[in-house]
């Protein structure tokens, strides 16, 4: 009977052992906290006026705390900020430079001053209460391009004058808008000197501070065109009010407004037919292969962004086609089957990468849902393009550890640009891309096959003929391996 029961409690010990064993790392082990982040939410790839920069960041992960000099605590820490200075990364020493502008603050932003224009680079890093870097360390970078102050925004109401008499009926405004450029970026991001137009009649210009530049009532436009036709306006005193706005609407700080008042008079003849005309590039022309601007005149006619939307007499967009007649059949969207061609509402448009050879333009001014006017209004203009007369230029690009080798490229306006990429990175994807500024706004000037490392690719194209600053970017990592390409 002793030894049955002392079989039991020996069964019985040994189950329950078994049961703790097995439970015990389910207990104890602990899932492994998730990495600190951190990312450069601003500034921009590009200033435009030297000064104050502000850097601010964007941290998970990690609690930010200013306990400088104290015990170090796993996840908690503040943040070094660089400024042309590469972050120091070695492990157990403190993450301070032996020169250069630098600040360890426990905060999310950090405002470097009197920074001149030109190439800079910003880092940022996460560190211990030691000021040593993490295990692994983490760093975010950015270049910036600062570009002088090109000086303060301003219109001038070109037509109607002041004082001046006109029929009633349409009644057309036309400007001249310095140190800004009109474009059509509409509820994107805002960025300085850039923006489109609002025009009133008989309505005061909101100036208020942050708040979109939207009337509560009366006629009013926005459109990125520096004229714009009021119709119907009848007998009588009026005044127009021009205000160049950011992208978002809000006024730009100061505002910039422009007013001036006429009179109408009479009835009035019946509207005056759509006009167009090419201003460039003029008949016979020849260009360096590369970028084609083209730009024209329109009258009696409103550009407004309305694609898709129902038709209004008098108003629509553009259509630009290379080296294709514009379709004109009355009712057809004037699409065509194939070929480069553009559906803007903008007066100019860029085609880009234009080879060496004999070429047309054909503009069209078209409705609201694409179809032509009735009758058709078309312009038309035969150009040349000739070789670009820039020397070659070749270029050895790395993209390793998720970074390109050089930030900075710099070719003369047309040349031809020759990329020996090399992809060093072990089974990731990588490119070249290269695009008009940091939006990054399709399509793009130049867009590299993507190569899986590691391999090499050779890259060919035509530098834009315009001269300016570009950027370029990696499409699979647009943040990281970003750089500036200057066309001079």
């Amino acid at each position: 009977m002793k030894n049955i029961t002392r079989n039991k409690f020996v069964a019985s010990f040994v189950l329950l052992l078994t049961l703790t064993l097995l439970l015990l790392p389910a207990c104890t082990s602990a899932s492994t906290p998730p990495a600190p982040t951190l990312k450069i939410l601003a500034p921009s790839a590009t200033l435009y006026a030297p000064g104050n920069v502000t850097v601010t960041v964007e941290v998970t992960n990690f609690n930010i705390v200013d306990k400088q000099g104290q015990t170090n605590v796993a996840g908690e820490g503040h943040l070094h900020y660089y400024l042309d200075v590469d972050a120091p990364t070695t492990p157990g020493q403190p993450a301070i430079p032996t020169s250069g502008v630098w600040a360890h603050v426990a905060s999310t932003s950090y405002t470097f001053t009197n920074v001149t224009s030109g190439q800079h680079k910003i880092s940022v890093e996460l560190v211990n209460n030691d000021h040593t870097p993490l295990s692994p360390p983490v760093v975010a970078t950015i270049n910036v391009l600062i570009i002088p102050e090109i000086g303060p925004p301003n219109v001038v109401i070109a037509t109607p004058t002041a004082g001046e008499s006109l029929p009633a009926g349409n009644v057309t405004v036309s400007v001249q808008v310095t140190n800004f450029n009109v474009v059509d970026k509409q509820g994107q991001a805002n960025v300085s000197h850039e923006g489109h137009i609002h025009y009133y009649l008989d309505v005061e210009a909101p100036t208020t501070a942050g708040q979109p530049a939207i009337p509560a009532s009366g006629v009013w436009a926005h459109v990125a065109t520096t004229s714009y036709t009021f119709t119907n306006v009848t007998p009588g005193t009026h005044f127009v009010e021009v205000e160049l706005v950011n992208n978002d609407h809000t006024p730009l700080s100061p505002p910039v407004v422009a007013k001036v008042t006429f009179t109408v008079t009479g009835t009035g003849s019946p509207p005056a037919a759509p006009t167009l005309s090419i201003t460039a590039p003029s008949a016979g022309t020849s260009l360096p292969a590369g970028d084609v601007g083209v730009a024209i005149q329109v009258t009696n006619f409103n550009v407004v962004d309305k694609q898709g939307q129902v038709n209004v007499a008098g108003e629509g967009h553009i259509h630009y086609y290379l080296d294709i007649d514009a379709p004109t059949a009355a009712g057809q969207p004037a699409i065509p089957p194939s070929g480069t061609w553009a559906h803007v509402a903008a007066t100019n448009y860029t085609f880009t990468n234009v080879i060496a050879g004999n070429h047309f333009v054909s503009i069209e001014l078209v409705n609201n849902d694409h179809t032509p006017l009735n009758p058709p209004v078309v312009a038309k203009v035969n150009f040349s393009v000739t070789a670009p007369s820039a020397a070659p230029v070749t270029i050895n690009l790395t993209a390793q550890n998720f970074a390109f080798n050089m930030n900075l490229i710099t070719v003369k306006a047309g040349a031809s640009i020759t990329i020996n990429f090399n992809n060093m990175d072990s089974g990731i994807l990588h490119n070249f891309a290269l695009f008009n500024d940091s939006s990054a706004t399709p399509p793009a000037i130049f867009q590299g096959q993507l190569v899986t490392g590691p391999a090499t690719a050779t890259y060919t194209f035509t530098a834009p003929t315009k001269v300016g600053t570009y950027f370029f970017r990696c499409d699979i990592h647009p943040t990281m391996m970003t750089g500036i390409f200057i066309v001079q």
